[in-house]
């Protein structure tokens, strides 16, 4: 099975917070292909069929309808008409320009946490569609772009206005618990406090605390110390360290504070754990 990484893999390079590829493919189908999109995206099919996979469900379109996909990991199957190429140009746009649309439009809202939004494309999303052919490896493509992000979104907005803001706001809140998590667990280990962390959440440490909860189903303390204690119990049991190789490395500041802890979690010390067969 293949893999790719988008938009880079389409660029050849890294791309900014916007970015649009013309895409034809008249060799082979593209079958399940893994796909990790580090941008959201709308992709305007003109010919062909297109099948995208997410963790929840699937989505399936053909010529003359398009999907928005947010930013994530799917399984992506492109296949081309009976006579001719698959053919498709394919919108990029990255959180930046998500958060700017809706903090732009303080009246859309919602809930809706659908994977993927599939929508026909009128004459107006067709003129739009071809409107962006030209602006494929254009000088002054970028800063196009960032106004062609924010017509599209607001004529589909205004299109369906009560399914696509829902849908907007869905995905805005996954890549904000994205972030969320990436920042909690990238610092599982290190000696940070709440106020440390709630800093580089840009949060107060009340509104941390209350994302923490919704987010991992307990409150700060316990989740690290439950992170803490799992990973002492890994590097205890499978490799050679001592309690005093490794406390520091888990964020206890001295050693018989560690001890003292996993003899709480286990109800044996360090090293009697360690021995156990």
């Amino acid at each position: 099975m293949s893999e790719m990484v988008l938009p880079r893999a389409l660029a050849g390079k890294e791309v900014g917070p916007a970015y649009v590829h013309v895409y034809e493919n008249e060799l082979h189908d593209t079958v399940k292909c893994r796909v990790t999109s580090t941008h959201h995206a709308i992709s305007f099919l003109f010919d062909g069929e297109k099948t995208v996979c997410f963790a929840d469900e699937t989505k399936q379109l053909a010529g003359q309808e398009a999907i928005l996909f947010p930013a994530g990991n799917c399984l992506m199957t492109e296949r081309r008409p009976q006579r001719g190429a698959y053919r498709s140009v394919v919108l990029f746009f990255d959180d930046t320009l998500l958060a700017g649309f809706l903090a732009k439009h303080a009246s859309v809202s919602g809930s809706e946490r659908a994977s993927g939004f599939i929508f026909g494309q009128d004459p107006f999303i067709l003129h739009f569609a071809a409107s962006l052919r030209l602006l494929h490896n254009q000088p002054s493509e970028e800063a196009l772009l960032f106004l062609k992000v924010e017509e599209i979104l607001t004529y589909l907005t205004l299109r369906f206005s009560g399914s696509f803001p829902a849908f907007l706001h869905g995905i805005a809140r996954r890549s904000a618990e994205g972030t969320f998590r990436r920042i909690v667990e990238s610092n599982s280990f290190n000696r940070l406090s709440l106020d440390e962390l709630a800093f580089l959440c840009h949060m107060s440490v009340s509104t941390f605390k209350r994302r923490f909860e919704s987010v991992y189903g307990m409150g700060p303390s316990r989740w690290f110390h439950a992170q803490r204690m799992k990973q002492a119990a890994i590097l205890l049991r499978h490799g050679s360290a001592r309690p005093s190789d490794i406390h520091l490395e888990l964020g206890y500041e001295n050693l018989s504070s560690f001890i003292q802890a996993f003899k709480k979690e286990f109800g044996v010390t360090p090293r009697a754990y360690q021995g156990q067969d």
